[in-house]
């Protein structure tokens, strides 16, 4: 039953309306929504199917009546219910955030920092970048994808923004200076930008036959950012070309393997480069008139957490699927703090296996709050689960470990994410 009451709940949860819908859905629904709910248990199969779809592209603000629903004497309607909040947790983890700028213009920075509240990114601004333009910036009042919004912003004053370097803090640098010109395609979460296109003429001559070769060679550089609240964990080293056609009508093939290895995100990282290679497009083809590519991804959300004192407590903790164990924690000279602790998840194994030591954020704290800053870590598979061992430094001369904080994913999704540039320029000089 779970698996076909999936397969319909997946096919309307594909599609990108339903959380348009569910922002537009008035709160005169509730009736409605309830009444959908009690026909998750109906005698009838084909009824079931029909309330499952329906709540379904109600979207997400149905999940309240839905976890009530887990409460329910009938057994069927837990099982939908369920099901539905875990389908809508997923599509909740690869939707991107939305921004409302509200009615008339406003100073581009109060625009920055009501996008940073509605959307829950980090935005560096104020002192440390002083001498950024506050001009007046309209947009309409249609919600924007949070990278539309950001580049919208940025379009209408002398401003940029680049990801913050420091990787223990996430999160984007707002600059003076003019945005550039790059092609611009948005999925979700994922903005990408294209950086530079090459087309290269070589000629190879052997003396030993008197033979001449001649190569063609052209690839597009992009770039990838994706938004503080989306954790990505791993994404395939090379995005897939889709389909390039130039402006005359001309397809262009990829010439890279599909898909290619993946790559594990460390906590922290927003951004990463990538290189497509295509058979060279025609040299009198002077613009790509769409270029379409695929960027498989895996990402994790829907994050718990456990807390409790790593010295006094070596009880495992068990949590949802979670096991959790340290197994040792010594405070040594100078503030330095070895942790050794063991992750048990009925979740499987992903592949690659890496994922598992950066899906999960291990944070100790002292007995003022203070963080410990972390210095390094090692890990490996064993057969009682995934062992840490973590060497952290204390913030102060004084401090000692109270408080240890494990957060875990609950899903973890994997999805190819399809970026489309239009109207992309191309190199079209012929060599003399």
């Amino acid at each position: 039953m779970r698996s076909r009451v999936g397969r319909w709940v997946f096919g309307a949860l594909w599609l990108s309306a339903v959380w348009r819908t569910a922002d537009a859905q008035p709160p005169d629904d509730t009736p409605r929504v309830a009444r959908l709910v009690e026909r998750l248990g109906d005698a009838s199969f084909a009824e079931r199917e029909i309330a499952t779809t329906e709540l379904a592209s109600l979207g997400r603000d149905v999940r309240a009546q839905l976890q009530a629903a887990l409460d329910s004497p009938d057994v069927e309607v837990r099982i939908r219910a369920r099901k539905l909040l875990e389908l809508l947790a997923v599509e909740g983890l690869w939707a991107g955030s939305f921004y409302t700028p509200g009615v008339g213009p406003r100073p581009a920075l109060e625009h920055f920092e009501a996008i940073a509240a509605q959307t829950d990114n980090r935005l560096l601004l104020g002192e440390r970048y002083a001498g950024l333009p506050n001009g007046l910036v309209n947009l309409s009042n249609e919600p924007l994808l949070f990278w539309a919004a950001m580049d919208a912003v940025c379009g209408q004053i002398d401003c940029r923004f680049r990801a913050h370097y420091e990787l223990l803090s996430p999160g984007l640098a707002i600059v003076s200076g003019r945005r550039g010109q790059n092609p611009l395609a948005y999925a979700g979460p994922l903005r990408a930008q294209l950086t530079s296109a090459r087309r290269l003429f070589q000629e190879d001559f052997d003396y030993s036959t008197a033979a001449a070769e001649r190569e063609h060679v052209f690839q597009i550089q992009l770039e990838m950012i994706w938004e503080d609240r989306f954790q990505l964990v791993a994404h395939r080293a090379q995005p897939v070309v889709v389909r390039a056609v130039t402006d005359d009508g001309q397809p262009v093939a990829s010439e890279q393997p599909s898909g290619g290895a993946w790559n594990v995100v460390s906590a922290g990282a927003h951004y990463t480069s990538a290189t497509l290679r295509l058979h060279p497009p025609p040299v009198d083809a002077t613009r790509l008139k769409e270029l379409s590519v695929a960027w498989e991804l895996i990402a994790v959300g829907d994050m718990a957490e456990v807390e409790f004192d790593p010295r006094q407590d070596r009880e495992t903790h068990f949590q949802d699927d979670a096991g959790i164990t340290v197994t040792n924690c010594r405070q040594e000279p100078g503030g330095r703090v070895e942790l050794e602790l063991t992750i048990v998840r009925d979740l499987p194994i992903p592949d690659p296996q890496e994922i598992v030591f950066q899906e999960n954020r291990i944070s100790l704290l002292d007995a003022n709050g203070e963080r410990y800053r972390r210095h390094g870590q090692s890990h490996a598979l064993t057969p009682e689960g995934a062992l840490y061992k973590l060497t952290f430094i204390a913030p102060s001369s004084n401090s000692e470990p109270a408080l240890l904080q494990v957060k875990y994913p609950r899903i973890r999704s994997r999805r190819a994410l399809e970026l489309v540039f239009h109207d992309v320029p191309l190199p079209h000089a012929r060599p003399k």
